[in-house]
This record gives structure tokens, sequence and C-alpha cells, in this order.
């Protein structure tokens, strides 16, 4: 009698541990499945898995974890190939552009008429030139938007003299401000402002901004201006006009590095990066930057920098 109801303990164990044996067999199999799906699927279906054993349970966890990282990486690779399209169209755009050009005006300069007249001959290298200077601008920008983005580019932080490189950035563009009859108005303070950055990103930054305010700005009253103050520990420059501004729509994509406001899809040197390697270069040196537009009023860009405040 004891040895069959030992018999059927035996018995009712063994099913119960083939029972088990069998829960935890389909539950590695479900897992099994999935990683082959995930080979060919970046969004299988989540694993339900509810086990007595913590260790399957965190392994099932691990590989929903997985299928949601595998998924965001998919998706940043697609957008990452559509951004990679969009910037080869950009590219082949803005370089048919001022090539065509170049081309069509060197062609002219072959004509007898052309050559006879020194005048007019003078003024199409003029703009073979200027176009030819737009042309390596367009693609120093890209060069160095593609550093920034893999990057190759290095910040140097050192003390930097704002108020000195203001001047320095102005007076290499006076011409420029000269040719339309207004020179900027300049509110800088009489002492020294010092920031913690890179001499060189500053540079481009400001050189960016006067560059914009120069091309776009001189509509309207035709006035422009730079300022410079300090707010705690950060120096805050503004650059601005009252042009024809911004519209309002275009405000939040202003700094997209493919996305060019209206003023600019026309001129030969607007790419769409020159703000979008501003606000980089800002960033990499923890700044912030600005822009705010009422066309024909004021239209600012702000843009902060960390003060060196122990040696000002």
């Amino acid at each position: 009698m004891m040895i069959d109801i030992l018999l059927v303990i035996v018995s009712v164990v063994g099913v119960a541990l083939a029972i088990y044996i069998g829960v935890i067999h389909r539950q590695l199999r479900q897992m099994v499945q999935m990683l082959d799906r995930l080979q060919r699927d970046p969004q299988p279906a989540y694993l339900h898995i509810r086990s007595r054993i913590p260790v399957i349970n965190q392994l099932a966890g691990q590989l929903n974890q997985l299928r949601d990282r595998i998924y965001l990486f998919h998706n940043q690779a697609m957008q990452l190939e559509k951004t990679q399209r969009q910037i080869m169209t950009h590219i082949a755009h803005d370089l048919r552009t001022p090539l065509t050009s170049l081309s069509g005006y060197a062609e002219m300069l072959k004509n007898p008429r052309v050559i006879r007249d020194p005048e007019l001959s003078g003024k199409y290298r003029d703009i073979i030139f200027d176009k030819a200077r737009a042309l390596t601008q367009l693609l120093g920008n890209f060069f160095e938007w593609t550093r920034l983005e893999s990057g190759d580019i290095q910040i140097h932080f050192q003390q930097v003299n704002l108020t000195a490189k203001i001047e320095e950035c102005i007076v290499q563009v006076i011409d420029q401000f000269e040719k339309w009859g207004i020179p900027p108005e300049l509110e800088l303070p009489a002492a020294p402002v010092l920031v913690h950055a890179d001499p060189v990103s500053v540079e481009r930054i400001l050189s960016n901004l006067i560059s914009n305010t120069i091309r776009y700005g001189h509509g309207g009253e035709g006035r422009h201006g730079i300022r410079l103050w300090t707010e705690g520990n950060q120096a805050w420059v503004e650059v601005w006009d009252r042009g024809e501004g911004i519209p309002a729509d275009e405000l939040p994509l202003l700094f997209d590095r493919l996305y060019q406001a209206a003023a600019s899809r026309h001129s030969p040197a607007g790419s769409g990066l020159g703000l979008a390697i501003t606000k980089k270069l800002v960033e990499k040196q923890h700044g912030q930057i600005r822009v705010e537009s009422t066309p024909y009023v004021r239209t600012s860009f702000k843009f902060c920098l960390e003060r060196d405040l122990g040696k000002e």
C-alpha cells in the first residue's frame, strides 16, 4: 500500500515537473523566436512572460528593452538616411546655382563685343570673382558643418576679450557697412568683458551674425547695431537691425541645418548652414542663442557665453 502511494506521489511530482519544465521550455523558445524576429523586424511584439523563476522574468524584461533600443536605433538610422539624402539634394542645388552662373559669365567673356568693351568685360570679371568667392564660402560652410557634426572641431577654452573681438570683426567688414551708407551702432562697455571661450569659434559666431545682418538687414531704416552687456556670470551679445525681418512661422526653424529663410533662398551664399553652424558653436561653449523679429522694427540675434570672472 505504501509503495503504491509513493508511486502515485512520484508520478504526480513527475507530471508536475514535466509541466513546469515544459512551461520554461516554451518561455525560452518564445525568447529565441523573438531574437530571431529582431533580425528581420525592428518592432516585433513584446514578450508577455510571467514566471516563478526571477531570472526568466529578468531575461524577458531585458529582451523587451533590447527590442525598444533596436527600434529606436532603427528610427534614428532611417532619419539619418533621410537627412543625408536631403543634404545631398541641398548640396547639389546650392553648388549648381553659382557654378551655372560662373559658367555663363565666363562664356560671355568670350563674346567679341564684350572683349572690345573694357568696362563691360571688367564688370563681368568682377561678377565672376564675387560668384567664386560665394562658392568658396559655401563649400567652407559645408566642410565646417560636417566637421562639427562628426566632432572633429576641437574647442580650446581660454580667456577671450569679447569687447576686442567685436571691434575686430566690425573693422573687417566696415567697408560692407559703408556700402549701404549707414555705419553700425555700437554699445560696448568701457571696460573689457572677458569670457571663457574658444577665440576662433567666437570670431566665427560674430562674423556669421554680422554678415547675416549686412546681407538681409539693410531694408527699412537700414540701421544695424551690436550691443554687449553682462548679466551675472554671463556675457550677452546682441546683433540687431531694422530690416525686413523674419516671418514668425520661420523663427522656430531658423537654426535648422537644412532650412533656409525666405530672404536667403535666392542668395548664392544662402546654404542654410551659417546659422546652424553658429548655434552649434555657441552650444559647444555652453552658451545659448536666441532670435526675435518684428519686421521693419527690430530683428535681434542674441547669444551668451560664460564670463571669465576670475580675471576681469
